[in-house]
């Protein structure tokens, strides 16, 4: 039965999903009663991550209360884990120092711990921040130290995020062969794992590599296949960043209309997530486009705000590189002051930030913009500047790719002495190999001959000590003979026996299977009602073009939902009822009514606990619950549809030592004489008008026998009913 209810959760539960668009609001209200302790921790964290796209100032209070909470009650990891959540926030923030003080205090508390997996992590982190920073190298120091952990730990997950993290590092820095092999051994691990939205982010990687090398129609199918996978998945953050690359690679083909199309569609996207990367890139962008155009005055508008977003994220390379567009742009222009200002101010940043060839093309713009302006004497000494970084920028790589080639061979001739050196190895193991060979041969024999000549020896005793038991065996047989007759009569008084215990047992597995037959046909049917409506319901909403009466059907629609619910989880109920463990223990019932009655919705109906404040009972704790809450929303259900009937519930409780009667007492509808006999069969209403779902009482019914408690029913006067449970102490 359990598959069963299971199977029908799996099914329904994304009606479910419908109906309970407030996940948050639910999270706030289990805020309000929790304790100063790690539950309210982690429901603070949950908040976090609910808001961080939608409302980053909101996602950023919920974090820091947790953070502050964790570090009040000395809870290492939860302090860990939220001081973490702000570091990510503050990276896409674009705070990077403070970003990179929390992942800090991260890296403290998980060495203290001896944690290698989180130490990891924490490089990772950092790794990230120092990329958006454009320190490469400490970034890729940050990422192998983690690629070392995860190996060791042979953590597939953190190994593929390694990688793809060095690989995109390799890309900023020029090493793009790397890079892209880096790339396609991650996407077919990825693949095989399943991990769609990373193989989107791979793709579009692949395809900037493939876009710098200017091979555009390569690049323009991967990047077209991770844009697919990030539609087919909602992913807007893939989705900015690949209609970024769209727009470019079109631009580079001179497509601008197309690519106007994308970046407007991207810088959406962007500024509604809050991805200021992205939107800053876009703008840049789009500042190529208006250049093509011929409309200067937006273009510069366009690179000023880009400009502005990667001074709030403090991302100095995005800095740098608008600043030098914005320079190059003035001077065609005129505006070479401003123009000298500019590039002037990139030039600087470059150097910051370590970035010779962006410094390089800044000073091949700035050296004609000062000769311009007039000053003469600064553009030699810039245009001087320009070739000697050039000369640079080409004798390194040229030194590079002489070294790189050298250490290929010199790993070349190591690997043909490594392999020459495992050769002989493996022919000396095989000359050995051969010499134990036989000497096992040898005594293999031996042993042979000595199991052989064991045997025979062993048989040879066998038969002297089987002589001499037959002649006791035979006295035993006569012995056995009248113990089996005795045996017989033993079996034919068991056989009679069986046969009364299996019709019993038979009765009651039939019993079970008609039970059982009879929850299926119910729970289908009372499942499919619901589930017609709410096709009905849909079909109206879609035809009815009045927007209240839309509105009015969707109420309709979200009420069938709710009762739907209800009735999945009373089905759910049943099934924990039938396999839940007992686990007595002592209750003080006047709070547990009242924490029983905060989670019902009465409406208009008024509660009276009458429960002593010194009242307790030693019971299960669940079931008895279970049993309070269904007769209390079976008597909310059941009242006269009358406006002027002052619907009223009421519990009251009689404790002793030795068990505890509740009543559940009500001045509704009461229970029809016809329906008394059947009150607690499932899916049984008592009216029509009634708002239950038939299984309240069945269901009290059912955790009541697990208890081994009586639950007993009578009219009371004046109209309404008595629900009575007798409840012995569990032993």
């Amino acid at each position: 039965m359990r598959r069963i209810v299971t199977a029908l959760v799996l099914v329904l539960s994304c009606l479910s999903l419908i109906a309970a668009p407030a996940g948050t609001d639910s999270l706030l209200q289990v805020l309000k009663t929790q304790a100063e302790d790690s539950n309210k921790v982690l429901t603070l964290n949950e908040l976090f991550k609910a808001n961080l796209y939608s409302d980053p100032p909101k996602a950023h209070a919920y974090a820091m209360s947790a953070y502050q909470l964790a570090r009040k009650i000395q809870w290492d990891n939860g302090q860990a884990k939220m001081a973490n959540n702000l570091g990510v926030y503050h990276s896409k923030q674009g705070q990077y120092a403070e970003a990179l003080r929390y992942h800090d205090e991260v890296m403290a508390i998980r060495t203290k711990q001896g944690d290698k997996l989180q130490i990891a992590n924490v490089h990772m982190n950092i790794g990230g921040v120092l990329y958006k920073q454009a320190e490469f190298e400490a970034s890729l120091n940050r990422y192998f130290r983690a690629i070392e952990v995860f190996y060791a730990s042979k953590d597939t997950a953190g190994v593929l995020a390694s990688l793809n993290n060095i690989a995109t590092v390799q890309r900023e820095m020029g090493e793009l062969p790397e890079a892209q092999a880096a790339y396609l051994n991650v996407m077919r691990m990825q693949e095989i794992m399943g991990n769609k939205r990373e193989v989107a982010r791979t793709a579009m990687n692949i395809s900037g590599i493939l876009h710098q090398q200017k091979q555009f129609d390569a690049a323009g199918l991967w990047l077209r296949r991770g844009l697919s996978i990030a539609d087919s998945l909602g992913d807007n953050y893939l989705r900015a960043n690949g209609l970024n690359s769209l727009a470019e690679l079109l631009i580079s083909q001179d497509s601008i209309q197309a690519a106007r199309r994308y970046l407007d569609s991207s810088i959406i996207i962007s500024v509604r997530i809050g991805d200021s990367y992205s939107e800053a890139f876009g703008y840049m962008l789009l500042s190529d486009v208006h250049v093509h155009h011929g409309d200067n005055i937006a273009a510069q508008e366009a690179l000023q705000k880009s400009l502005t977003i990667c001074q709030e994220m403090g991302r100095r390379q995005g800095e740098a590189a608008a600043l030098a567009r914005l320079g190059s742009l003035k001077v065609s222009l005129g505006q070479y002051k401003q123009a000298i200002e500019d590039l002037e101010a990139g030039l600087l940043i470059s150097k910051e930030i370590d970035a010779p060839d962006m410094s390089r093309d800044i000073l091949q713009q700035l050296g004609p913009a000062l000769a311009a302006n007039g000053d003469y004497k600064s553009a030699y000494e810039r245009q001087l500047a320009f070739f000697r970084l050039n000369d640079s920028i080409y004798t390194t790589e040229r030194s590079s790719k002489i070294s790189e080639m050298h250490e290929r061979y010199e790993a070349g001739q190591k690997q043909r002495i490594i392999d020459q050196q495992t050769l002989e190895h493996t022919n000396d193991e095989l000359r050995i190999y051969r010499a134990r060979q036989g000497m096992s041969l040898l005594l293999i024999v031996v042993f042979i001959a000595t199991v052989v000549l064991g045997f025979f020896i062993y048989r040879f005793r066998q038969k002297l000590k089987l002589s001499r038991e037959i002649s006791i065996k035979n006295k035993e047989i006569a012995a056995q003979r009248d113990y089996a007759e005795l045996q017989n009569l033993r079996i034919l008084l068991i056989n009679a026996n069986l046969e009364s215990l299996v019709e019993a047992r038979t009765s009651a597995v039939v019993a079970a299977k008609h039970e059982l037959d009879t929850f299926l046909y119910e729970s289908a049917h009372a499942l499919r009602r619901p589930i017609t409506r709410i096709d009905g319901l849909i079909d109206l909403i879609l035809a009815e073009k009045d927007t209240a009466t839309a509105g009015s059907l969707r109420d309709r629609l979200n009420l069938t939902l709710r009762n739907m619910d209800g009735l999945l989880h009373k089905l759910i109920m049943v099934n924990e009822i039938s396999t839940r463990a007992l686990k007595p223990e002592t209750i003080q019932l006047s709070p547990f009514i009242s924490a029983i009655a905060s989670e019902i919705n009465f409406g208009d109906v008024q509660f009276h606990n009458r429960v002593a404040p010194q009242a307790e009972c030693f019971t299960d704790a669940y079931f008895a619950r279970t049993i309070l809450t269904a007769l209390i929303e079976n008597a909310v259900a059941y009242h006269p549809a009358d406006p002027e009937h002052k619907a009223s519930v009421s519990v009251e409780v009689e404790a002793s030592q030795g068990n505890c009667i509740f009543r559940v007492i009500d001045n509704g509808s009461g229970v029809p004489v016809q329906l008394k006999e059947k009150a607690y069969a499932m899916f049984v209403r008592g009216t029509v008008q009634g708002q239950g779902n038939g299984l309240g009482l069945y269901v009290s019914k059912t955790a009541a026998d697990r208890i081994k408690a009586q639950l007993s029913y009578r009219d009371r006067e004046g109209g309404g009913a008595i629900f009575e449970l007798n409840c012995p102490a569990l032993g």
